[in-house]
């Protein structure tokens, strides 16, 4: 499951670009270790590709460490940590080519 925004001003502020960003990400536990997360993003980043989309986009907790380099094996870059109302997020960031 996840939702797909074409734009997430709250934590990325306004841009320029074509980016898609990712929330709520998540699939079933049952598929743990299969591939079935990287499927999913791949098939976003396909969609946006084909739409001539510059970015995809994401967050997630810093403090989660495993996440954190769940998205940077499959390449995303890790940006900024910011924090709204007390809340801290990572952003991370993918050229789709």
């Amino acid at each position: 499951m996840y939702r797909l925004q074409l734009s997430d001003e709250i934590f990325w502020g306004k841009r320029n670009d074509k980016a898609g960003y990712v929330h709520s990400f998540t699939t079933n536990r049952n598929y743990s270790g299969k591939g079935m997360g990287y499927l999913i993003l791949k098939a976003i980043e396909e969609d946006l590709a084909e739409k001539n989309f510059d970015y995809l986009r994401l967050d997630c907790s810093p403090d989660i460490a495993g996440l954190c380099k769940y998205y940077e094996n499959y390449g995303f870059e890790p940006k900024e940590i910011v924090e709204i109302q007390d809340f801290k997020v990572r952003l991370y960031e993918k050229k789709i080519n």
